[in-house]
């Protein structure tokens, strides 16, 4: 059979250095180590760091703002694309009264490529805003 223990915490900070009391009642008296004390750390910002971070900020920016540049033209050119096709059908001869063959798999693309076009978002650049209006 296990024996109960009661532990009782209390700590002052009223000063920078905290002290912390700890009771420990227990049966046959075994010791259990004290909770760790908070430490907080005051960091001076290093000059180096901040350009750093400022460096590597501004690549990951440009390099997603080329993505999803990159995506936008992909879609662009896939339009492009079914425009032309529509328009070959449009020209193209068949009898009166006999719809499309391909008018429901050309909306069903072109769905595909609004969903494509609003993944992008338009906040981040204004490039990309104007990209995605086109």
């Amino acid at each position: 059979m296990k024996s109960a223990r009661k532990l009782s915490f209390s700590s002052s900070a009223s000063s920078p250095t905290a002290t912390a009391t700890v009771t420990v009642t227990s049966p046959d008296e075994q010791f259990i180590p004290p909770p760790p004390p908070n430490i907080t750390l005051h960091l001076q910002p290093n000059q180096a760091h901040s350009r750093a971070a400022t460096k590597i900020q501004s690549a990951y920016r440009a390099h997603l703002i080329r993505t999803l540049y990159k995506t936008i033209s992909t879609v662009d050119s896939a339009a492009d694309r079914l425009q032309r096709r529509i328009q070959r059908q449009d020209t193209g001869r068949r009898p009166p009264g006999q719809p499309p063959r391909e008018g429901r798999g050309i909306d069903e693309e072109l769905m595909r490529l609004l969903l494509r076009l609003d993944s992008v978002p338009g906040g981040i650049d204004p490039a990309l805003r104007e990209g995605r209006r086109k």
